[in-house]
């Protein structure tokens, strides 16, 4: 799976998901990545129309070893189950199921701070939440977690927990009290 890439073994993983379009805003994480220590790789998940530009991006921004565009997963899953941490610049979003399946896989995350992210990510125990062009924000968040293990494991612990009144049994169980109150 990641051993075609040819990582160090102190690779750390930021993992991003999501289409390569104006919204998803991956260019914001790639801007972060030359304040990044060069043992943290980015596995970007995903295809879209800015592919060859945010190609362009990683290479001007000298961290094209760095930036691994992996292209439509559909081990995402497995994936981040090998990552340290999750990012998501979106620019809007509902309720993304991408951060959602981060926590659900007990991973710190950096993401914007818009509606959706905001519901989840419970600034400062689960990760942080950052202005969504702030490339240097992201950056300082990322080496924060990445750089003390206890903090990173307890934010995904924090975050596998939360992520549980999401799960559909606790959805169920809400829909049943609404219904039962009508």
């Amino acid at each position: 799976m990641l051993g075609s890439l040819h990582l160090p073994i102190d690779a750390r993983l930021i993992m991003v998901v999501g289409d390569l379009n104006n919204n998803k805003n991956v260019q914001t994480i790639i801007k972060a990545m030359p304040m990044c220590p060069e043992n943290y790789h980015l596995l970007i998940c995903g295809n879209g129309p800015l592919e060859q530009e945010l190609r362009a991006l990683a290479i001007q921004a000298k961290v094209e070893k760095q930036c691994h565009f992996l292209g439509f997963r559909s081990d995402v899953k497995t994936l981040l189950m090998a990552s340290d941490l999750f990012a998501m610049a979106s620019k809007r979003e509902g309720l993304p199921r991408s951060t959602m399946e981060a926590m659900a896989a007990g991973l710190p995350c950096v993401v914007s701070k818009i509606r959706g992210n905001v519901d989840l990510i419970d600034e400062g125990k689960g990760g942080h939440t950052i202005e969504a062009n702030d490339y240097e924000g992201f950056a300082k968040a990322i080496n924060r977690i990445l750089s003390d293990g206890v903090l990173a494991k307890r934010m995904g612990a924090y975050n596998r927990n939360k992520i549980r009144q999401f799960s559909i049994d606790k959805v169920k169980e809400l829909v049943v009290e609404v219904f039962d109150g009508l």
